[in-house]
């Protein structure tokens, strides 16, 4: 059998490419939240973000945690079609 080099410096670079990638999303996400400014509200143990007057009409997003309704939200919002 072969030994497998691993090329720790490759395997570092792709960690920090992820790393930026990461904080890039979510930069993108805090900037639509910052813009929009939609209503935050906690229902149980649902977090809420809601842009618009209700569910019905708005956009919204809904968590088990603030960040997990925020890129709730933000999906809803690029996925958003006019209605």
């Amino acid at each position: 059998l072969k030994k497998m080099k691993i090329d720790f410096d490759h395997f570092r670079g792709s960690q920090i490419a992820d790393e930026i990638q990461n904080n890039l999303a979510e930069q993108r996400m805090l900037t639509i939240i910052d813009l929009l400014k939609p209503t935050f509200s906690k229902d149980g143990n649902q977090f809420c973000y809601l842009y618009g007057e209700n569910l019905q009409v708005g956009i919204a997003g809904f968590g088990s945690t603030v960040y997990e309704a925020m890129s709730d939200f933000c999906k809803a919002f690029y996925n958003d079609k006019a209605k």
